[in-house]
């Protein structure tokens, strides 16, 4: 088996703690909690690019709106947040209150605002964590005539909030938060039922968790591939699990302590629990909602740190479970088979939180004319096989805009360069086909007869290139990059990078 290597550290401002991924882009955006801005990484590249400037600290940033391309960015400082457009990295919309906060009461820490959360297209939440509330937002226009954010409602909670489970249910806007639990007052932990009903939040029901309030902890809950099970941690070691039907507790599962989040394995009914202050993660058969067995995956305590990060993966054929040991600063595999760590490396520091992103394959074409490369189909997460490419940032070294024509197939522009030097706006011609059907543009998943496009087609447009005279030897490069549709998940991605030595051809 391949060692595991460190490819490279990217430098940012102060105090990086979470790193999430922009939605669809290939922004990565990190949460330096001690700077009022957040750094921008190049998920390609692993270079920082920029930082955007916000009125408040970073607490966090997974919150990606799919239906209008936006980010939210919650406040670690106060309790509000920032609405980024991660096409431009501009602020486009803020929302809650400009004051700075110290939380004090609860379990959580002192951070001003909890995770950040969309509970629709259009509305989503600002939890402020000083005054035990959850603050329901909606935000208004597009990004064309710009956005805007209005205030609609306010709930009192329990005790503060720290994050939402990731579920989105637009039936019945019903939702599911993790009240922290308060030990100095004797108020334990609970899950909170949420609901939405036009501009109204309230809290339905809630279900707390058994123990002794007073050495009780929670912060983040899980929802178990059955739909009807949500996994609840507590810091004094133990995973509840409860059914969302009743509300009911069905199991207390013991695992270690700060138990914490939980990375379901569907394929094989497993899920593991990070226990940040125990040396050991939990495994846990999600059939019968028992322990299987704990896996030594740190060593004690030495630089005052959680033993184990946040941020968990798990590959696409679910053979492998990744993750830290945050306070050695170890980076492990462990195999899902075996159930045992199956490679280490150690890479100094204490990682706690980020993100996984996938290094798709690399493909270079030479390009002497019109040419047609072999695709293989990209497996949907539908289960199906697509032949789709997305838009927008499929070219590089050149102006990104497509031109999505009328018929089935798609132009874009590449800036390349004449044996001079001059440079030259080409305009090509692209498609996906299959051997006897028509051409389908590139930005669609379509199939044809039931079978999927298995052919990439680049030409160059003779109608939009009159301007190069005929003859001309350009040469350059750009890129194509192949996702899977709708839910692009970057574990399925193919890169075609072409260079380009073209002698434009007569009209």
């Amino acid at each position: 088996m391949a060692t595991m290597t460190l490819l490279t550290d990217v430098p940012t401002n102060m105090n990086p703690y979470p790193v999430d991924k922009a939605g669809n882009t290939k922004n990565l955006y990190v949460s330096t909690r001690n700077a009022d801005s957040i750094d921008i990484i190049n998920s390609e590249t692993m270079l920082r690019t920029n930082s955007i400037n916000l009125s408040h600290k970073p607490r966090s940033a997974e919150a990606y709106n799919e239906s209008l391309g936006v980010v939210i960015v919650a406040g670690a400082d106060k309790p509000m947040s920032s609405i980024i457009d991660p096409n431009t990295n501009k602020v486009v919309a803020t929302a809650g209150e400009n004051t700075l906060t110290v939380p004090s009461l609860d379990y959580g820490g002192t951070l001003s605002s909890g995770h950040p959360f969309w509970f629709t297209d259009r509305k989503f939440a600002v939890i402020d964590r000083e005054n035990r509330s959850i603050s329901l937002w909606k935000i208004v226009g597009n990004r064309s005539s710009g956005f805007s954010t209005e205030f609609l409602n306010k709930v009192k909670t329990p005790t503060s909030v720290h994050s939402f489970v990731g579920i989105k249910n637009e039936a019945s806007r019903t939702y599911y938060a993790i009240a922290e639990g308060s030990p100095d007052n004797g108020i334990p932990p609970m899950l909170l039922e949420i609901k939405i009903d036009q501009e109204e939040i309230f809290i339905n029901r809630a279900q707390s968790l058994y123990g002794n309030p007073e050495k009780m902890g929670s912060h983040h809950a899980d929802l178990h591939p059955d739909g009807r099970h949500i996994y609840v941690g507590s810091t004094q070691g133990y995973m509840y699990v409860i059914n969302r039907d009743n509300m009911g507790i069905v199991n207390i599962i013991k695992t270690g302590l700060g138990s914490a989040h939980t990375t379901f394995i569907p394929k094989r009914n497993l899920a593991i629990v990070t226990n940040h202050k125990d040396t050991f993660v939990t495994i846990i058969n999600t059939e019968t909602h028992k322990n299987i067995k704990n896996i030594t995956v740190s060593t004690e305590q030495e630089k005052g740190q959680i033993l184990q990060s946040h941020t968990s993966f798990v590959d696409a054929d679910e053979n492998y479970f990744y993750s830290f040991a945050t306070d050695n600063g170890t980076f492990y595999e462990l195999d899902l088979e075996l159930l045992d760590i199956s490679r280490t490396l150690h890479t100094g520091g204490t990682p706690k939180q980020g993100v996984f992103v996938s290094i798709p394959p690399v493909f270079t074409h030479i390009m002497n004319r019109d040419i047609s490369i072999d695709i293989k189909p990209i497996q949907r997460t539908t289960g199906h096989p697509s032949s789709a490419f997305i838009g927008g940032d499929n070219t590089i070294n050149a102006p990104t805009n497509m031109v999505w024509s009328s018929g089935p197939s798609s132009k874009f522009s590449t800036m390349l360069n004449d044996e001079s030097g001059k440079q030259y706006e080409v305009y090509l011609v692209a498609n996906v086909t299959l051997s006897g059907c028509q051409n389908v543009q590139i930005n669609s998943a379509m199939t044809c007869e039931y079978a999927v496009a298995n052919k990439l087609n680049i030409s160059f447009d003779a109608t939009l290139n009159t301007n190069i005279p005929v003859g001309t030897r350009l040469t350059g490069q750009f890129s194509l990059k192949r996702l899977q549709w709708p839910n692009m998940n970057t574990t399925n991605t193919e890169i075609h990078n072409f260079e380009v030595n073209w002698k434009v051809p007569p009209l």
